[in-house]
């Protein structure tokens, strides 16, 4: 199963690497041929990127729904343990997550690697999210994580997520 899940993750970021690569902007300099503006050639790219991430943490921690409403593409996918969601999905399931829960989530993401290919980012890492249910019983549930980006009118967008649920009792074996 878990091959399964890692052949679905690398098909769907090579289809979203090749829908993407035919959008690519293109600049003449010095009157020469024009050539591909990538995200491979941005300078800070990996802090930027990381500033995003921020930004997405801190969203869930104030319960804020509507940096996802502007970020997430409207053909956004999340895929997770067998399970896709569309980005409707994903919305109205924040919502009422935020709803449902006290104040004090949080999410945090580590371990996070970023790689550029061509007009696309692909981040790898780790992500955890801790909250207290009504009854003040802590959670927190963490996951090997991969995300698609672009870059859009200088915006950050999300086209796609995929997650694995850590179960810790079986990575210990």
């Amino acid at each position: 199963m878990k091959n399964y899940l890692g052949l679905t993750s690398l098909l769907l970021v090579a289809f979203l690497l090749l829908a993407c690569n035919d959008k690519t902007e293109k600049v003449a300099v010095n009157n020469q041929a024009p050539t591909p503006v990538t995200l491979e050639n941005t300078p800070n790219l990996e802090p930027e990127v990381m500033a995003f991430l921020k930004q997405l943490e801190e969203a869930d921690s104030k319960k804020d729904v509507s940096i996802y409403e502007r970020v997430l593409v409207p053909e956004y996918i999340f895929m997770m343990d067998g399970r896709t969601w569309t980005k409707a999905q994903v919305l109205e399931g924040k919502k009422k997550l935020y709803l449902a829960e006290d104040t004090d989530m949080k999410s945090e993401n580590k371990d996070m690697r970023v790689k550029a290919y061509g007009n696309v980012v692909v981040v790898t890492g780790q992500q955890t999210v801790s909250y207290k249910d009504k009854q003040g019983k802590p959670h927190s549930e963490s996951a090997h994580s991969l995300m698609v980006l672009t870059k859009s009118d200088g915006q950050w967008r999300l086209l796609a997520a995929s997650g694995s649920a850590i179960n810790p009792k079986a990575d210990s074996k």
